[in-house]
């Protein structure tokens, strides 16, 4: 704003006085300060996945909401939820409390993933959905790109990852809440696999243990690869 000689005079923090808002969806042109154009669906979903773009996973959820015609975030996860359900992914089996799964009450089954990525393949988006996952083994984003790079499997599994890891003050150990993986996997006969692979609450001393539980999750990727 300041760049295109525009002065504000609001205050830079404080509370947000929403209430001011226009009750309408538009704003006249007289009044309009300036409009951004987002990228096309598939690119901004491809950040989000390449590099776990955790605040545009969350912001997913707002744009649902918008798209069902409702103006808040929180509604917008629910039906993100009844869009799963109609998906045929288990009710029973997904617990989301936000867009990106940094609520440590966030559950999920390996089942429920592997119906979701079975029911996208078979949709017509479904191939930009994998399009936009990390490879493994090589460059394009996420952890998958780092490990990986030297096994057989390298470049065959598709698949995001995402880990949950912390400390409490004072205390002798860590924390690994949640590390899990889950993708596509083409195996070394050409066989198409749904591979998910979770594994919670385990205690560690030193950050490289969840090195090793990722490095263990690749090798077991690698191993179901040459037996396929």
């Amino acid at each position: 704003l300041r760049r295109a000689g525009v002065t504000v005079d609001a205050e830079s923090t404080g509370p947000n006085p929403a209430a001011r808002l226009p009750r309408g969806r538009t704003y006249p042109a007289s009044t309009r300060l300036g409009q951004w154009t987002s990228p096309t669906f598939d690119q901004y979903v491809k950040v989000v996945l390449k590099v776990s773009y955790n605040r545009g996973a969350d912001l997913l959820a707002c744009l649902v909401g918008v798209r069902a015609g409702v103006r808040d975030c929180q509604a917008g996860l629910g039906r993100a939820a009844g869009v799963l359900t109609g998906l045929g992914v288990p009710d029973r089996e997904v617990f989301n409390f936000d867009g990106a799964g940094s609520d440590d009450r966030n559950k999920i089954t390996p089942n429920a993933i592997n119906t979701l990525m079975r029911v996208a393949a078979g949709r017509p988006w479904g191939a930009v959905y994998r399009d936009a996952l990390p490879q493994l083994g090589t460059p394009g984003g996420g952890d998958l790109a780092v490990f990986g790079q030297t096994l057989p499997s390298r470049g065959r599994f598709q698949g995001k990852t995402g880990t949950r890891a912390g400390a409490p003050p004072g205390a002798s150990a860590g924390l690994l809440g949640s590390r899990g993986l889950g993708g596509y996997l083409q195996g070394q006969s050409g066989r198409q696999l749904h591979a998910t692979i979770m594994l919670n609450n385990l205690a560690f001393t030193e950050f490289d243990q969840i090195f090793g539980v990722i490095e263990d999750q690749v090798n077991i990727i690698n191993t179901a690869y040459l037996g396929s």
